[in-house]
């Protein structure tokens, strides 16, 4: 969730897909993202350019007249983990609109 909450609400959280829930290993959890409507940008480049990907996603979601909903999960979903330099990465961004 993006915006200003409560500590308990803030976060972020890393993940991995699975199809059904079985065994929670100690020290996990297990989170249900509802379904949602999402507008989508691919970043790819440097971690520290991400902010101006997340700029360009947000114009685009006013410029065609929809609302960020931002007490939803909004993801960023990688099909690597810890496989390329912090410079060269690739994240699909899934900002939660109406």
């Amino acid at each position: 969730m993006v915006g200003d909450f409560s500590e308990e609400e803030d976060g972020y959280w890393v993940c991995v897909e699975v199809n059904n829930i079985r065994q929670v290993p100690e020290g996990m959890i297990s989170v249900v993202v509802p379904k949602q409507k999402y507008a989508v940008l691919r970043h790819k480049g440097s971690n520290y350019e991400i902010r101006d990907s997340y700029e360009k996603l947000h114009n685009w979601i006013e410029e065609n007249k929809h609302e960020r909903l931002l007490r939803s999960w909004h993801l960023e979903v990688s099909d690597e983990w810890g496989q390329r330099e912090a410079d060269k990465m690739e994240v699909d961004l899934y900002d939660t609109i109406k």
